[in-house]
Formats: structure tokens, sequence, C-alpha cells
């Protein structure tokens, strides 16, 4: 399953999904395989990828609004 529980993405979905993109803090999670391949499959997932494209959306309108 793409999911840790059940067929559909849930809040612990998209907070795990957070929490697993440890890198950004410099944290390396290439030795945990399964963690990896828990997130390809989530950021594939057509929910994830609307909220997304919609964070990157707002972003660039704040610093296309901030110049």
């Amino acid at each position: 399953s793409a999911c840790l529980v059940g067929s559909e993405m849930c809040i612990r979905d998209s907070l795990w999904w957070a929490c697993v993109n440890a890198e950004i803090g410099g944290f390396d999670l290439s030795p945990f395989n399964a963690i990896a391949d828990w997130r390809a499959r989530n950021e594939a997932h057509p929910s994830l990828v609307r909220a997304l494209a919609r964070e990157q959306a707002a972003l660039e309108r704040k610093r296309r609004d901030a110049t």
C-alpha cells in the first residue's frame, strides 16, 4: 500500500511525508530504503502532487510580491 494505513492517504501520511524529508535539515535517510520507497509512492499520490503544486505557487507569488 502507498499509505501508512489502508489505501487512502490520511493525515498520518501527510505528517510523515514532512518528517521523512529530513534531508532539508541535513539528515541522511539514504540507509533507510523502506522510507525512501514509501516517500516515492506518496510523492506520486495525486492529492500530494496537488498540495505541493499549490504550495509552490504560493511561494512563487510571495517572492514575486516581495520584489
